[in-house]
């Protein structure tokens, strides 16, 4: 009973909360990396479609996107329909500069 009565309890909860808060800091840490790990992979490794290799000589446009419009209602929407009134023209074959 004389190492329980040395122990103070207080100091190694603290201890013990100190090394949890550490724990997970790291875990957060060993995630943000792993997701950057996974791009650089896909940079290099990736489709050529799916690669991306900033160009530092390239300038960028500082353009501000337009909010899109509303949805068109389909039902208001007119049909529009064509109607061809003239025959094609008849081409004669064999009467010209090459035949």
């Amino acid at each position: 009973m004389e190492l329980a009565s040395t122990i103070d309890f207080r100091s190694l909860h603290s201890l013990y909360e100190k090394e949890k808060s550490e724990k997970e800091e790291l875990k957060a840490e060993v995630l943000k990396l792993q997701g950057h790990l996974q791009k650089l992979l896909q940079a290099v490794y990736g489709g050529k479609s799916e690669r991306f290799v900033p160009n530092p000589a390239q300038l960028s446009l500082d353009m501000v996107t337009e909010t899109p419009f509303a949805a068109t209602d389909l039902s208001k929407a007119k049909k529009i329909e064509y109607v061809k009134t003239e025959q094609p023209k008849k081409r004669n074959k064999g009467t010209g500069a090459y035949s």
